[in-house]
Parts: structure tokens; C-alpha cells; sequence
């Protein structure tokens, strides 16, 4: 490795022409490959089916998908018709219980209200 610049093998792959086709493909590992974490560290891929815990307001749903933004990545959180959505960082997420597939967390004061005490509330204004 020189720089930025690493040099691989690939079975099959044992001339130029051959790895001139498959120049900026993408390139994936199994699942398998990746380090188990622990603690507050997890993995997008993981999160998807986990029950959400907040310190105040209890069981808020389903954790739908992560949404991977350049600034932040978000939880992506559906229970029933609301659709709650909460920063991925550090200081909000209080554990991750894998084996119960749990995520606990502390959200900002007034962010759950957002999504579940005013939808509906200011429909017929006028």
C-alpha cells in the first residue's frame, strides 16, 4: 500500500483487460466478515426490526431503517401511523440490547412531541 492507494488480488482476475471491466464496480464482503460490536456501536444493517425504548415516553416503535445522511445519520422509527425521527448519535442512545433486539434511548426534550402529540392539530386553520 502506497498512499491511498492499496493493490489486491482477485481469483479470476489475472490480467489488465480483465480488471479494466471491472473498474469502479463496487466491491462487498459478506455480512460474515465484519467484527461483532458491542456497547453503543452497531452496524445500519443490524438496526432495522429493533424496539425502541425512550427514557420518557417508553415504547415509541419500530426502528424502519437508518438513514444515512452526509451530516447525520437518523433512526428512522415507525409505531402505528407516526413516523418518528431521531439523530444516530452517541448522546442519545443510552444501550443496545442485542439479544432482545432493544435500543434504548434518551431522546432531546420535545423532539418525540414533534412527530406524536400535533399531527392533525392544525389541519382546519382559517
Amino acid at each position: 500500500m502506497r498512499g491511498n492507494t492499496a493493490v489486491v488480488t482477485i481469483d479470476g482476475i489475472d490480467t489488465i483487460e480483465k480488471a479494466e471491466e471491472i473498474i469502479k464496480s463496487s466491491l462487498y464482503l459478506p455480512l460474515s466478515f465484519l467484527p461483532p460490536l458491542k456497547g453503543k456501536k452497531f452496524y445500519f444493517h443490524e438496526m432495522p426490526g429493533y424496539t425502541v425504548i425512550d427514557k420518557t415516553y417508553g415504547d415509541i416503535g419500530i426502528v424502519e431503517k437508518i438513514l444515512d445522511f452526509p451530516q447525520q445519520a437518523i433512526f428512522q422509527i415507525k409505531k402505528g401511523e407516526h413516523e418518528i425521527l431521531i439523530p444516530a448519535k452517541d448522546e442519545f442512545i443510552v444501550s443496545i440490547n442485542r439479544s432482545t433486539k432493544q435500543l434504548e434511548l434518551n431522546a432531546p426534550e420535545g423532539l418525540i412531541d414533534l412527530y406524536i402529540n400535533n399531527k392533525g392539530d392544525n389541519d382546519e386553520e382559517e
